[in-house]
């Protein structure tokens, strides 16, 4: 069962992806963050660039085309 914190994390998680959070795998994202930065409690607590480093590794849906669709313009 998800404490608190990695369910408010899932939720920041999936409004940074938008429409696109079915091609994720969310929990596994939240358990790096956490596992990276232990007192995380927002995804507003890690470095942008170490962020999207972390949703680009669980992305499922990833092919040339779209590689960085998960990086905010």
């Amino acid at each position: 069962m998800n404490s608190p914190r990695q369910a408010y994390l899932e939720y920041q998680v999936s409004l940074t992806l938008g429409l696109h959070t079915e091609g994720f795998d969310i929990p596994a994202i939240v358990a790096d963050l956490i596992a990276d930065h232990d007192t995380i409690q927002s995804v507003d607590d890690v470095d942008s660039d170490d962020y999207w480093d972390v949703v680009r590794e669980h992305d499922r849906d990833t092919s040339p085309s779209d590689q960085y669709r998960c990086r905010p313009q």
